[in-house]
């Protein structure tokens, strides 16, 4: 029968197997070192360190979950234990009185391939709170190993940390035109990445707006407005203002053109009409279709479990026009 050996007998020098594939030494708690740009990538999260202390308490640490110690000799010759991943687990240790923990010895030659080994090993088990995706973000941004992978630099970053590169892409607004305070609301939740991005993106528009100048007449610019907001150049939405103080629509000044009492105007009038009524029905049938077609698309990603923010994020809605959104939708819409 073999003989059962465990950490304490073994005078903390025992090895411990992950699955046959890889083994971790053991080391006191005294002499692993915290590393300041580790110790802060995440916050501890109290209940969980409660909850891990009271598991240790009574079974004692999972073998199964050691700590990843780098060791690091520095300019001066001095050799570090330096703890990259595991901070959680050791505050647990020290509460429930542990005072030797399994650990892989992990070899990087630079902070830069540490950081990235921790981030892969993180992401992998945890959701990103919104500051700390801006704080990865960021990182990644100035990295070696984006600047070196050939590819756009979003789409690196999303694929770095799991998310899409839309998401990526609004932390990076955010990141280089936020202030200060904006962050602070997003690292006390306060509001989302998503709507800070939104704040942002709607001070800058507002920002480089400019007054429409005026030659002293009221009217002045009412074309340019009228174009600016949606109208998209159709000349039906358009108002003039004429010398009788009353606003006319191109439609009525078409029919003042008109004389009535020719067959030939009259045929005019009547296929505009037509031409209106179909218009204004396909364009109510159209959004109707369009309409449904995203509330089915949005209650199926809730049944699936998905988040608001990340629907709200997901590359279908990253881009409005009725061509783009239809053809993701399968509305089959053509040319």
């Amino acid at each position: 029968m073999a003989r059962l050996v465990t950490l304490a007998k073994a005078g903390g020098k025992a090895p411990f197997a992950d699955g046959g594939l890889k083994l971790s030494k053991s080391i006191q708690t005294s002499e692993i070192e915290p590393h300041e740009k580790f110790r802060t990538l995440f916050k501890i999260d109290e209940d969980v360190l409660q909850r891990i202390t009271g598991s240790m308490k009574k079974s004692g640490f999972d073998a199964s979950q050691p700590v990843h110690i780098w060791k690091h000799t520095d300019d001066a010759g001095v050799t570090h234990n330096y703890l990259i991943d595991g901070y959680t687990r050791l505050s647990a240790c020290e509460k429930a009185g542990i005072t030797s923990v399994p650990y892989y010895e992990d070899k990087f030659d630079t902070e830069e391939q540490a950081f990235m080994h921790v981030l892969h090993l993180q992401v992998d088990r945890r959701n990103l709170a919104p500051e700390e995706l801006l704080k990865f973000v960021e990182e990644l941004m100035g990295s070696e190993y984006v600047r070196s992978t050939k590819g756009r630099t979003t789409e690196i970053i999303a694929d770095t940390l799991g998310l899409s590169p839309r998401t990526v892409q609004k932390a990076i607004n955010v990141i280089e035109n936020g202030d200060d305070e904006t962050k602070e609301r997003i690292a006390s939740g306060e509001i989302t990445i998503n709507k800070a991005d939104k704040e942002i993106q709607k001070r800058k528009k507002k920002k480089s707006a400019k007054p429409a100048e005026r030659d002293g007449t009221e009217d002045s610019g009412d074309i340019s407005d009228s174009l600016s907001e949606g109208n998209a150049g159709n000349p039906g939405a358009l108002n003039f203002s004429h010398s009788d103080g009353q606003e006319h629509g191109a439609d009525e000044r078409i029919k003042g053109r008109l004389d009535m009492d020719n067959e030939a105007d009259v045929r005019v009038a009547e296929n505009r009409r037509i031409f209106l009524d179909g218009r204004r029905e396909g364009y109510e049938k159209g959004f109707s279709d369009a309409a449904y077609k995203i509330w089915e698309t949005i209650v199926g990603m809730l049944r699936d479990g998905k988040a608001a923010d990340d629907i709200e994020s997901d590359e279908l809605f990253e881009d409005f026009s009725y061509v783009i959104l239809s053809e993701k939708l399968g509305m089959g819409y053509k040319e």
